[in-house]
């Protein structure tokens, strides 16, 4: 392969990754910082609890016991 051919693969190859970078759709941006909640369900006699970092996430319902607690994000 002569020197002209390599540099027009090369060239055609970065045409081709910044078409597929620049056709790539942006992350959304997050419009409130996001909070870690734990929360927890049990079924058995309907209560329930959630913890996070946001003080108004923290409330229980009912009497929570031997429960695993499910890690879910969440805005503000």
């Amino acid at each position: 392969m002569t020197r002209a051919a390599k540099i027009r693969v090369l060239l055609l190859l970065l045409a081709v990754f910044t078409t597929l970078l620049a056709l790539t759709p942006p992350k959304a941006a997050l419009a409130c910082p996001a909070y870690e909640i734990d929360s927890c369900q049990q079924v058995s006699n309907g209560a329930w609890c959630q913890w996070s970092d946001c003080a108004k996430y923290n409330h229980c319902v009912g009497d929570v016991y031997n429960c695993g607690y499910v890690r879910v994000t969440c805005c503000v």
